[in-house]
């Protein structure tokens, strides 16, 4: 714990704001994946584009969260790794933010005695 000790809360809140900003980025990949148009999108990548499949499922690929951008019902243009990725770096954004309060509030606890003691003394 002692390593830790002059970590400051500003490292965890750069650290927290890096990790959100790579998720954000992440997840633009994933929502952007089939492009503008995604029938010719699937046609590059080999895949037949199935209407009546996207028709059915439309909400699966609207979602925020997990994302998919299905061609078929085999076929996701959305990478396997990317929504892992997406929910790794959410969770580490909130470790981050859990370890800048924790700091920030035992570098308060720290200094708050010493204040304490310098205004008792001036009163004497």
């Amino acid at each position: 714990m002692r390593v830790l000790r002059g970590i400051t809360p500003l490292f965890w809140l750069a650290n927290m704001i890096v990790a959100l900003v790579f998720a954000a980025a992440v997840w633009m990949h994933g929502a952007f994946v089939g492009g503008m148009d995604i029938v010719s999108t699937c046609a590059t990548r080999g895949q037949p584009w199935d209407t009546e499949y996207s028709r059915q499922n439309r909400r699966d690929s609207a979602g925020f969260f997990p994302l998919h951008n299905k061609c078929n019902a085999g076929y996701d243009l959305v990478p396997v790794w990317l929504n892992p990725a997406v929910a790794f770096l959410a969770l580490l954004a909130l470790a981050f933010a859990a370890a800048c309060l924790v700091s920030l509030t035992l570098r308060l606890r720290r200094r708050s005695p010493r204040l304490k003691g310098n205004s008792q003394q001036r009163r004497g």
